[in-house]
């Protein structure tokens, strides 16, 4: 299918509320924005809503300097994936990152690890 946009949701039976609610959004009287047509979008089930894992990341971050004896080289949110990522510097730092994250009561499946190393410039 060509030109079909995709909405994860945790609830995809409710898909014309939410193309509604972001028909909300469009300017006022600005010609290049139409309304959404429902028959144009996908909406796939997903475990956790993007607010979500938005707020999932916030609350890892800024809990970040409670987190010793880690490096974390990167993270993100990886939409397509339904789940938040980080990159740690070294494989033996892994137990610790782990036991921070199960302190932190952080749901299974939620965050990917991956051993990263260092970026430096060449």
């Amino acid at each position: 299918l060509h030109n079909v946009g995709i909405l994860w949701l945790r609830e995809p039976t409710r898909k014309k509320d939410a193309l509604a609610a972001l028909d909300t959004l469009l300017p006022p009287n600005y010609p290049n924005f139409s309304r959404t047509h429902p028959d144009s979008v996908e909406a796939h089930k997903v475990r956790w809503d993007y607010a979500e894992l938005y707020d999932w990341m916030n609350y890892l971050q800024s809990s970040m300097r409670d987190l010793k004896g880690v490096e974390i080289t990167g993270w993100s949110t990886d939409a397509l994936g339904n789940r938040l990522v980080f990159g740690i510097e070294k494989r033996e730092m892994l137990p610790t990152m782990v036991s921070w994250l199960v302190g932190k009561h952080i749901p299974c499946r939620l965050v990917t690890l991956l051993v990263m190393g260092r970026a430096s410039a060449l």
